[in-house]
């Protein structure tokens, strides 16, 4: 896509993110940092709206040694720097634990229609999401979307999908 197509996209995911969210209590939310070289969908506005909220904003930093995912929070002043992988990562970190998130954003490369998702590979989100509760939302471009992915028994699916043209619920419980 033409880097245009990509703002608007972009711009189009949070705004079904702001439409979605709008009436709900959000106190805690995770949230990825999208790795804009590589064309994840750069939610920072929908970022810095719940910062800007009042929210309690927080992000994974992958561990690249020992393959685990800590969490920090961020505020409207953090500043980032790159992680091991290209990823926008907080350079001062304030780790938490946590295993409650009124919502949890989660990136991926492709999704299915049952809420499969296909990451990097790594697993990181797979380990983080068996050990948390919470909404979780995929977000993508609608291109990404695919009828079928391979599922393992450690794959952990999105409860729903928001991509530049619509939002999709998988589970009903969401």
């Amino acid at each position: 896509m033409s880097d245009v197509e990509y703002r608007q996209y972009s711009q189009s995911i949070c705004d079904h993110l702001f439409t979605l969210t709008k009436e709900w209590n959000l106190r805690n939310v995770h949230v990825f940092l999208p790795i804009l070289g590589r064309r994840e969908p750069d939610i920072n506005p929908f970022i810095q709206h719940l910062l800007n909220s009042g929210v309690t904003v927080v992000v994974p930093v992958a561990q690249a040694h020992s393959r685990i995912m800590q969490h920090s929070l961020i505020n409207k002043e953090t500043i980032y720097k790159m992680g091991t992988w290209g990823e926008p990562i907080p350079e001062q970190t304030q780790w938490i634990t946590q295993d409650h998130y009124d919502l949890i954003l989660v990136p991926m490369l492709a999704v299915d229609h049952y809420g499969h998702r296909l990451g990097y590979g790594k697993g990181y989100y797979d380990q983080f999401l068996t050990s948390v509760r919470g909404k979780r939302i995929g977000v993508c471009f609608e291109n990404e979307r695919l009828e079928n992915l391979p599922c393992e028994l450690h794959d952990q699916a999105v409860d729903c999908v928001v991509t530049e043209i619509t939002s999709i619920t998988i589970h009903d419980s969401f």
